[in-house]
């Protein structure tokens, strides 16, 4: 079934109860569950139909993971926008606020990466940073605390 009104999309990010695609021209339109903001729409109403996201433009990648309720976006500068869930920082805004619109949490990314309540960026100098939930030591910062800003993952031990 084709979803109404999407006929010109060029990425998808399914996260927990919603969906987001890039649009040709790269603005982005969620819909599903929004209970945590996650369709980013400045609102926590559930929407049936795609409906745009306004603020988002020149986007070139969306990524959410299956149990998130939190999305981001990357543009074609290398800006990183997230919303939804900010429990444990995952949001990177400094804060573990939730956040029903996008916020920008970083700039000079070239990918990302959504997990469960942390999220990570592969940096156009090579690096990575890595932001929200650390209990495993996910965020490879050589520690298990929680960062609610971008931090750098340190290179391997030898």
């Amino acid at each position: 079934m084709q979803v109404s009104g999407i006929t010109d999309a060029v990425d998808i990010a399914s996260g927990r109860s919603h969906t987001c695609v890039i649009r040709t021209g790269g603005t982005v339109s969620c819909w599903g569950g929004n209970s945590s903001g996650q369709l980013g729409i400045g609102n926590t109403n559930t929407r049936v139909v795609p409906t745009p996201i306004g603020g988002l433009t020149a986007i070139v990648e969306v990524a959410s993971s299956g149990v998130a309720s939190r999305t981001c976006a990357r543009d074609d500068a290398g800006s990183v926008w997230c919303w939804g869930d900010g429990l444990d920082g995952a949001i990177g805004d400094g804060s573990t606020e939730t956040r029903l619109s996008p916020v920008r949490v970083l700039e000079g990314a070239e990918s990302l990466a959504v997990g469960w309540r942390h999220t990570c960026a592969r940096m156009s100098d090579g690096g990575l940073r890595c932001w929200g939930n650390n209990q495993l030591g996910q965020l490879g910062d050589g520690s298990t605390e929680h960062r609610s800003s971008p931090t750098r993952v340190v290179p391997p031990i030898d």
